[in-house]
Order: C-alpha cells, then structure tokens, then sequence
C-alpha cells in the first residue's frame, strides 16, 4: 500500500516550454501549438489560415502580457513506497481557495501591509484579527554605520487581557547599540500619553521591554506599543538576522513571570519563559508569528 505525503509550495510560478512544435499557415507564419487551438476557436480556421505575422505577434503578445500577470497556485505530491522512499513528486496546479485553506498563514501574512514610513530599506509585518506587528529597517548607505530599526505592535481593537506584555528584538551576527522604547496609549480623556517601559533587558543577542497595559485608555483608540534598536553586524562578511515579536499575557501573569525570559527562537521567534520551551510558564503568552530582517553578508 503506497503513502501519499502532500506538502505545499507557496512561491507560485509560470513556467513556459524551451521548445514548441509549430503549424505554418498559408501566409507562412509560424503558429506554435501552444496558441493554436485557442486560435481557432476564437478567430476561426480560414483567418488563421491567412494571419499575417503582425497580426500573430500583437496576439500573441497580449496573450503572454496576461498569463505573465496572472498568478498560479501549486501543491506537490509525493508518492512514497511502503519504506517510506521518495519515487515521484508532481506538481498540481490548485486553485487560490484551496492554496489558502491549506496555507492560511501564508496567506495573511501576504496581506498584512505594514505602514510603510518613506525612506526604509525594508519592511516585514504580520496581522491578526487583534493585532499587527511591523518591522521598519532603515540605513544611511554608508556600511560602517549601524542600521537604525523599529518594532511596532498596533493592537486593532481592546485587548481582554491587560497584564504585562513584553516586546522585543533577537540578533543573530549582531551587535546591538545602546536602547531605546517606547509606549503610546490614550487615556479616556483621548489625549495621548508616552510611558517609559520598565524591567528592559538587554542581552549580547537580544533587547526586551516590559509594559503593564493601560487599563482606563479610549477604547476608541487601540494601544499602540513600540521599540527601536540600533544594530551593526558582528562581521560585515556574515549573515545578520534580526527577529521582532510582541509577547501577549493570555492570562494575568506577575512582574516576576513576565520578566523571566531569555532571548530563543521560540515564542515569535524571541522569547523563551522559565528557561525551558516545557516552562508552564509559556502557556501563559500567545504564540503569534514574529518578523524578521535577514541581511545578507
């Protein structure tokens, strides 16, 4: 009995034939097959018979113009034997429903448009239903000065829990500079207030900030919280990756628990509580997807 493992590609991509078998049509035109039968079914056999080549070419040309446009969705199939060995893959072509039940993720995380300011060299940003968060990465041109970036956590309506929550970077090949964060909330009055954070931790790989949540803000504007990091390669010759994650208190959590954190490629790709990913500790925090910058070397 063979086992059928199906995964999933979400890069999607037209792929045309290096050859094609072509017709020649009385006016010694070239048709290739791969056009031929739309042809004859949209124009008629005896005009393109009688095509001139400027006419093929302006139709063919607006047929290649719109496939280049359009976007096409594929899963790959893996057939194995009973050992579990690999003998054949294929790849499907699926429609964008299907790729998006199967990738639900992928999808959202295409959709998330983080605000962009003007003058960044790059962006990254995930969305919920509750909240976004946004890495903006910016950089004078000149490769021995450090890469200014901020993390930004908008939350789009009223968290129901309001305990503490912490935000935070972690470097791979990186050195971060000095600190800096900030909190902006608005009190029921709608003015806008700029707290300190507390408790912030800094690490060779890592910067985190602690917030107690506000709990008498508007409800008419959501609590926006963010950060912002120097950081310079630790070799301008290696990869630096550079991870952002908000980490969200489910349940009321103590100064204490919040704070008992290290910099691991765990809850958002940044924190790890008590120590170990088997702390109860982690239970207590969302797991929402965190952004990333990878600089290459």
């Amino acid at each position: 009995m063979k086992k059928i493992l199906v995964g999933v590609l979400f890069i999607s991509v037209l792929i045309f034939p290096l050859k094609t078998s072509a017709l020649m049509n009385s006016a010694n035109v070239e048709i290739s097959d791969k056009y031929y039968d739309s042809l004859i079914k949209k124009y008629g056999e005896e005009y393109v018979d009688y095509m001139s080549q400027e006419t093929y070419n302006n139709i063919t040309l607006k047929n290649y113009e719109l496939e280049k446009s359009e976007v096409h969705y594929y899963k790959t199939v893996e057939y194995a034997d009973e050992m579990g060995n690999i003998i054949k893959t294929e790849e499907i072509e699926i429609s964008k429903e299907e790729y998006d039940s199967i990738n639900p993720e992928i999808s959202a995380h295409a959709k998330c448009t983080p605000p962009g300011i003007g003058n960044e060299i790059y962006y990254d940003c995930w969305e919920t239903d509750s909240k976004k968060i946004y890495m903006n990465v910016f950089h004078n041109g000149n490769y021995l000065d450090p890469y200014y970036i901020t993390l930004t956590n908008a939350w789009k309506t009223q968290p129901k829990v309001k305990s503490y929550d912490n935000i935070g970077m972690r470097g791979v090949g990186a050195i971060f500079q000095g600190s800096g964060a900030q909190v902006i909330w608005y009190a029921s009055n709608g003015q806008s207030v700029v707290l300190d954070y507390s408790n912030p931790k800094q690490a060779s790989n890592g910067r985190g900030y602690t917030v107690s949540l506000p709990i008498d803000n508007n409800p008419q504007y959501p609590i926006v919280i963010g950060m912002h990091q120097y950081v310079a390669p630790a070799n301008l010759y290696e990869t630096m990756s550079i991870y952002g994650a908000y980490s969200h208190a489910k349940e009321s959590v103590t100064l204490s628990q919040v704070t008992n954190y290290s910099f691991s490629d765990y809850k958002g790709g940044v924190f790890l509580y008590g120590g170990s990913i088997t702390s109860t500790i982690n239970n207590r925090f969302d797991s929402m997807q965190g952004v990333k910058w990878i600089k290459s070397a």
